[in-house]
């Protein structure tokens, strides 16, 4: 996983000088690219807690990670205690039948919601967010004992560049190289209102250096928008 540095100088070979932007403010730069970055790829990770007696909504801090955004897939068995792993393989061979075989579908999120669904109808236990944005997990039904296991896969945001893979390297610089170019031409443009030399030959060029910086974000942030959409197509996601 590369580091700070590392994308710094990736987007000073793509030819972003430190006279175009500094490093202060390109760091700064990359800290908030990582918030839209995590909106089109984010980290998908698991884990498990535990239901409190008659609790049926939890926070994140109660789930136990600060950082979770979007539950995927929420299992656990009312009234079971102990490894809920063994119950996810179970699940894994919950399938779609049909004259006697299984579909494959090409979306890994509806195979998902139908094994969740399926879960549901067997052992009972699911869960879902009312506000997808970092709100709480609502389980169903409540909980009436405490320490049932409760298993989620979900998307968490990225609070460091060292957690982007490296195979997503090029479309992060993509994001960051769209917002420096966005920047750059607001600096432009805002140096040159406050210019007092206001002749037609020097509207010209700011203009035309705004507008240049303003195709170049377009450009980028295109690119990276399809590199995302791209990667969720590759692994099976719509």
């Amino acid at each position: 996983m590369a580091d700070k540095a590392s994308y710094r100088t990736g987007i000073r070979a793509r030819g972003i000088s430190a006279t175009n932007i500094s490093d202060t403010d390109l760091d700064s730069i990359i800290d908030e690219a990582l918030y839209e970055f995590s909106r089109w790829s984010p980290i998908i990770t698991h884990r498990t807690f535990e239901t409190i007696t008659d609790q049926q909504r939890y926070s994140w801090a109660e789930m136990g990670d600060a950082d979770g955004v979007a539950v995927l897939l929420c299992i656990w068995n009312p009234g079971a205690t102990g490894d809920v792993w063994d119950l996810a393989r179970t699940m894994a061979t919950l399938g779609i039948p049909r004259d006697g075989g299984y579909w494959h579908l090409p979306s890994q999120e509806m195979i998902d919601q139908i094994k969740a669904a399926a879960w549901a109808a067997n052992y009972g236990g699911s869960g879902r967010q009312i506000d997808s944005e970092g709100g709480e997990l609502w389980l169903d039904p409540t909980p009436d004992e405490s320490a049932s296991v409760v298993q989620i896969i979900y998307t968490k945001r990225h609070t460091a560049v060292t957690t982007i893979p490296d195979t997503a390297r090029d479309m992060f610089l993509d994001l960051v190289d769209s917002m420096c170019a966005d920047w750059i031409a607001n600096e432009i443009d805002v140096k040159g209102v406050g210019s007092r030399v206001r002749t037609p030959e020097y509207e010209i060029e700011i203009a035309d250096q705004v507008a240049r910086w303003d195709r170049r974000a377009d450009t980028k942030r295109s690119s990276f928008v399809e590199k995302a959409g791209a990667g969720k197509v590759a692994c099976g996601r719509t």
